[in-house]
């Protein structure tokens, strides 16, 4: 679905740079795909009531699967749920399909991203940012 991704520096942040081959190998810019997917979906997924407060959640992919389905919050949330599942079943099994031919680089890079995968849905669970208890009843 995110077909724009940028190098999120996940290497040079921790000091090494991967070869510029592995960045543009099809199935390992699919593995970047996912995995910023993921993040912004997740993101989508704990900033939706904030994002509904403030305005509307106009670009959100909770609200967006609600109008393409006409269903209410609940269903929507389970049909993300589900997509995003399949997401992460996706980015394992290619992950799993790339591991052999990853350099130690790019199998450090795509622990990187699943850090970041995980991280960005820890600081979202506890930021003060998306508590809803720290938000107006809608």
């Amino acid at each position: 679905m995110s077909r724009g991704w940028q190098n999120f520096l996940v290497d040079v942040g921790v000091g090494y740079e991967l070869q510029h081959d592995l960045l543009v190998r099809p199935g390992f810019r699919e593995l970047v795909d996912i995995a910023v997917d993921l993040v912004s979906w997740d993101n989508d997924l704990y900033s939706y009531r904030k994002e509904t407060f403030d305005h509307g959640a106009m670009h959100n992919i909770v609200r967006a699967l609600a109008d393409r389905h006409q269903c209410g919050l609940d269903e929507a949330v389970r049909r993300y749920t589900a997509l995003h599942d399949a997401w992460v079943e996706r980015f394992l099994a290619l992950e799993a399909r790339l591991a052999p031919t990853l350099t130690p680089e790019g199998a450090r890079f795509v622990d990187g991203m699943k850090d970041w995968i995980r991280g960005n849905i820890e600081f979202s669970a506890v930021s003060p940012r998306f508590r809803e208890d720290l938000l107006p009843a809608p």
